[in-house]
Formats: structure tokens, sequence, C-alpha cells
């Protein structure tokens, strides 16, 4: 089997000190340009000799992300990629940049969308594409997949790029408090109703909420032997 060869490549550009970079597949001498910022171009200048730059691709459509993709693809001739629910934001972006006493140029229409769970491929890489709104609606995350001979010395290569650029990756449990653990027991909406569920309540279930055609009734953890157990004897959980 061929094992893709891959590398990225960033800069740090502009006031706001953002990260643009470059996923380079070496083997078919092709390269993705991810978040060109202000003065982001500039990283054509990093890539190695003969690799043809493909596609730029917008994590999201604020202007401090965007400023030079019109640059970039004027001189590569690349298409761009962004999420539909970012466009309103992205030709916004002139007008934005004004606010913050800013010049920017806003970037060209997009040539193709971003979607959740798209897959692109880029030379011999396949970039599945994971919509992550949040910071804007349309924001989305590549996810990469390669091979390694050593995934030790591969993690601690990402944490190095992080560190060298001004970021971190975070520690275990770092973002806990983000989340909290629950039970759940999906039971078949086509078959009961809402009225049926009620025993649940009693049993220490905290709510019971539609999705498509599946009831799921949350409790805490402690209590979800509880819940199953009243709903069992109606064939419910």
């Amino acid at each position: 089997m061929t094992v893709p060869e891959a590398h990225i490549i960033t800069r740090v550009c502009g006031p706001m000190a953002n990260n643009c970079c470059a996923l380079v597949d070496a083997s078919a001498s092709v390269a993705a340009i991810i978040d060109p910022g202000i003065g982001g171009a500039a990283i054509l200048d990093d890539l190695p000799p003969g690799v043809r730059v493909e596609m730029v691709l917008l994590t999201h459509g604020h202007f401090d992300h965007l400023a030079d993709v019109a640059e970039v693809m004027e001189r590569t001739g690349a298409k761009l990629g962004l999420h539909p629910a970012d466009e309103p934001i992205a030709r916004q972006a002139s007008g934005t940049a004004r606010l913050f006493g800013m010049e920017v140029a806003g970037p060209p229409a997009p040539d193709f969308a971003l979607e959740g769970d798209q897959a692109l491929r880029l030379g011999t890489l396949d970039i599945k594409v994971l919509h992550v709104p949040g910071h804007s609606p349309g924001g989305v995350a590549f996810v990469v997949k390669v091979s390694t001979d050593n995934k030790t010395r591969s993690a601690q290569d990402v944490r190095s790029i992080f560190s060298k650029h001004g970021g971190n990756l975070g520690e275990p449990g770092s973002v806990a408090y983000l989340f909290e653990k629950k039970g759940i027991v999906v039971v078949d909406g086509t078959r009961y109703t809402e009225d049926d569920l009620i025993v649940a309540i009693d049993a220490g279930a905290e709510d019971i909420s539609a999705d498509g055609d599946v009831f799921e009734v949350v409790s805490d953890p402690s209590d979800l032997s509880a819940v199953r157990a009243a709903l069992k004897p109606n064939k419910l959980g």
C-alpha cells in the first residue's frame, strides 16, 4: 500500500495573528491553502517548487481568515470552498474589517460548498469535512487520514506546531466542564406516545423529548437502571 506523503506548512499572519496553513501532498505535488487571512498569500512562497495549489478552503467566513483569498486564487487559479451558512458573513467582510480600522477585499463567490461529512480529494489525500457551528454558523474543520510509523512522535510534532505558533493542545480533561454525563433510553415514537413514558418521570427521568420518530428519555446516570426498569414492564425500554 502506498502511504500519502503529506505535510502542513503554517504561517501566522496579520495584526490578528491568524494561522494560515498549506496542506501539501508531496507525492502528487498539489496543495490546499486554508484560511489565507491578512498577509496569508505569502504562504505561497513557502511551498516546495513545483507544487500546484488546487483549492482554497475556509474554516469560516470572518474577514481575518479570508483577506487574501482573492490574491491566492488569482495567483494560482485555485477553487474556493466555503460552507453556505457563512457566505453572508464573507460577503460583508470589507464592511466588517473597516469597523476594526482595516481594509480588506471581499472574497470571490465560492466555487463549491463545504458540507458536513463531505469528502474532498487532494492528490492522494482524502479530506473529510466536519460542520462545527459555534464560532460561526458555517464553521468547518478538516480531518486528513494519514499513516505514521511512530504515533508518539507524530503527536509531539503536532504539539510542537501548535506551540511555535502561539497555540496549545488541551490536556486530558481540560474541556470536561463543557459536558455532563447523562443516561438516555431511546423509545420507538411510532409505537408509543409521550403519555406512555410518564412512568419514567416517577422513576427519576429528568426529561422526555421527541427526536424525529423516537423519544429520548434522559436521566442522571445513577437513575438510568431505575428508569429502564420502569419502562420494561410496558416493553418500552
